[in-house]
């Protein structure tokens, strides 16, 4: 029994704190700085002043009365009675103007919601394309072609038309590099092939086939000037 009671004691205490953030707050004077004394929904407030500040009141119609005097003094004169609407989580400065009229002058909210930041997403950057050399059968069958022509011209121009849309590793340069004959041509092979090339950290073995440490030179240049 006791368990269950303390659970409902946790339970109410929980619905009171949270309904105490709506709650709100009343700042009241009279038109004319008159003394006078208030009753919010029969709760007296007996002592006469000229402002009252009341708190903790929950949103929704509460009923009001403002009155000169004191409640148990018996000449007073009923400067309000009627409904007024409290919204919630506010701080509301009203009047009793003349001729009865309750007035709201401004209406403050206690809580200020954070402003929302909106962070603009970051696209994160499209991964580098992943290009597969080609197979070992299409290989071949691009070296047949090649061994199959007897102008070393013709054999540069279909390295260049193949590699134009295929690609190739390190080590298959290397053995294009054989099918030339001119020192010339395999260093313009090597230079057009390493775009194309997937393994270009490899590159360096393809300096075993030229002849001319020049040429190995002159690659070396073209690539530094490339990056």
């Amino acid at each position: 029994m006791k368990k269950i009671l303390y659970s409902i004691a946790i339970l109410f205490s929980g619905l009171n704190a949270g309904a105490s953030h709506l709650n709100s707050e009343l700042l009241l004077d009279v038109h004319g700085q008159t003394l006078f004394t208030v009753s919010l929904d029969n709760r007296f407030y007996s002592h006469p002043d000229f402002r009252y500040h009341i708190l903790d009141i929950g949103p929704g119609n509460h009923f009001l009365q403002v009155q000169t005097g004191n409640y148990y003094f018996p000449h007073h004169q009923i400067l309000f009675s009627g409904w007024i609407q409290i919204p919630a989580a506010s701080r509301i400065k009203a009047r009793i103007v003349r001729f009865g009229r309750y007035h709201v002058q401004e209406i403050t909210p206690l809580y200020i919601a954070a402003p929302v930041v909106y962070v603009q997403p970051v696209p994160l950057p499209a991964p580098p394309p992943c290009h597969m050399a080609m197979s070992d059968y299409d290989f071949d069958m691009l070296r047949n072609s090649i061994e199959s022509k007897s102008f070393e011209s013709t054999r540069m121009q279909i390295v260049r038309q193949v590699l134009s849309n295929r690609f190739v590793t390190a080590r298959q340069v290397m053995e294009l590099m054989n099918l030339m004959w001119f020192e010339s041509s395999k260093l313009e092979l090597a230079k057009f092939a390493f775009n194309r090339t997937v393994d270009k950290e490899n590159y360096f073995r393809v300096n075993d086939r030229f002849s001319f440490e020049s040429s190995i030179r002159d690659l070396d240049d073209y690539i530094r000037n490339m990056g």
